[in-house]
């Protein structure tokens, strides 16, 4: 019975969810396009229980966006959004040659705290640590976006991060094999292990999340464990907004 598997979205774990990573707001980066998919996007989440969602589109070298231009567009949307989903506005940085300029600026938080961080998949930026560092001096708390998408990371790299006490945030959808079967194994181990501090679906579009939503089993002690992530970033991120 604990290695049976069960529909996640069957399980009641999405009443009240918070998604701390999403890429909906239209016609910003490489996820949803229009108001109209937005909205499908967001009565899909409304209608399986989630309760509040953080738009954070890219803020990258090859997107050109800025905070200014993305909070305008946000206040846009939201201010003709009727449904009952509460919508917030981060970024997901990149660490790129734009980062330091863009963020260092005025910079769009979680919670008014935690930055949420990409590199390339296949290598870090070369002063990778310098740059978490620089970003803790600040006073922001570093949070690594999908570690287990990163092929350049091993088990060291993972505890080397947690050491620093930097979060990492699991793209749910990696449990059931979106992004291959490597970065499937490497989220199903950091979860099990432990590591995982924060939740996001990092939806791009509509048919990704129904097929997400349908597709993510899990069993007994997959969900014990997102259950207590949720639960402890209650505390640790909620309480701060």
């Amino acid at each position: 019975m604990f290695k049976k598997k069960v529909k996640l979205k069957d399980t009641g774990f999405f009443n009240g969810f918070t998604d701390n990573h999403s890429h909906i707001l239209p016609g910003v980066d490489d996820g949803v396009q229009s108001n109209k998919e937005a909205l499908a996007v967001l009565n899909c989440m409304a209608a399986v229980g989630f309760k509040e969602i953080w738009f954070t589109p890219h803020i990258m070298r090859s997107m050109y966006n800025t905070t200014a231009d993305l909070c305008e567009k946000f206040d846009l949307f939201r201010n003709k959004y009727t449904g009952p989903l509460k919508l917030h506005l981060a970024a997901e940085y990149m660490l790129d040659a734009r980062f330091e300029k863009e963020f260092f600026g005025c910079p769009l938080c979680l919670y008014d705290k935690y930055v949420l961080l990409e590199t390339s998949c296949i290598a870090p930026p070369f002063n990778f640590y310098d740059l978490l560092y620089e970003i803790s001096l600040y006073g922001y708390v570093p949070l690594i976006a999908h570690p287990e998408r990163y092929i350049y990371m091993n088990k060291n790299d993972y505890r080397e991060l947690k050491n620093k006490e930097y979060l990492l945030q699991l793209n749910l959808f990696s449990l059931y094999g979106i992004y291959g079967h490597a970065a499937k194994k490497k989220a199903e181990y950091l979860l099990k292990n432990g590591m995982y501090d924060v939740i996001g679906t990092d939806i791009h579009s509509i048919r990704a999340l129904e097929e997400g939503l349908e597709s993510l089993c899990v069993d007994m002690e997959c969900l014990g464990k997102l259950m207590d992530i949720r639960h402890n970033y209650k505390f640790l991120l909620c309480e701060t907004s």
